[in-house]
């Protein structure tokens, strides 16, 4: 009688080793397609500072969120806005759109217009336009797609568009070719121009 009961153990355990395994993958799949749902949807969260030290502040994640407090927090009328939490393209463009505007129902709306699309090389152009163009936020999202986004040197660009021409021209003396010189007169002509951010090189044409 022991040895069945034993059995019955056993098959019991790989019953629930089963179940525990559908469970975990489940679980795990069902978490991946909420993390990618949400994706989408979690804003930037703001912190409402009073100007008046004695008032409390507030925090936001919408327009309407804001205005919603805002009045509630009546007769309190000035804050300082202070992003709390953002994603990378969000912080870049409260960097730069709040110098301008305090329209937080337009910041809201660019966010929302712009976030799932933007791409890495979008960001370095945008970035590009904020530091050498002086663009202001609307420029600069107008401009984006019009900038193009090389990563490597000066040297590294000049290879990659001319090497192909410069072998047919030359030939075999083409290996002697100085790309390096190359890249320096691209730069000083105004044909391209190096920028860098979080420690890589890009080359940026408009």
């Amino acid at each position: 009688m022991g040895g069945v009961f034993g059995n019955e153990n056993r098959v019991a355990a790989r019953t629930v080793t089963r179940l525990s395994t559908d469970v975990v993958r489940t679980t795990a799949s069902s978490l991946t397609q909420i993390a990618s749902f949400c994706k989408g949807f979690i804003m930037a969260v703001f912190f409402a500072n009073p100007y008046d030290f004695e008032a409390p502040g507030f925090y936001f994640s919408s327009s309407e969120e804001y205005y919603e407090k805002y009045d509630a927090h009546l007769p309190v009328e000035e804050y300082e806005l202070e992003l709390i939490d953002g994603s990378n393209f969000e912080c870049l463009i409260e960097k730069y759109f709040f110098k301008n505007s305090i329209d937080i129902k337009k910041f809201f709306k660019l966010i929302d217009e712009y976030e799932k699309s933007i791409t890495a090389e979008n960001m370095v152009a945008l970035e590009y336009l904020f530091e050498y163009e002086n663009c202001n936020v609307d420029q600069a999202l107008n401009r984006m797609e019009d900038v193009m986004v090389f990563e490597g040197t000066a040297e590294d660009y000049a290879i990659e568009i001319y090497e192909h021409e410069i072998e047919e021209k030359l030939g075999r003396l083409a290996y002697y070719f100085d790309y390096k010189d190359l890249g320096k007169d691209l730069v000083l002509g105004g044909d391209i121009c190096e920028y860098e951010r979080n420690y890589k090189k890009y080359i940026i044409t408009s």
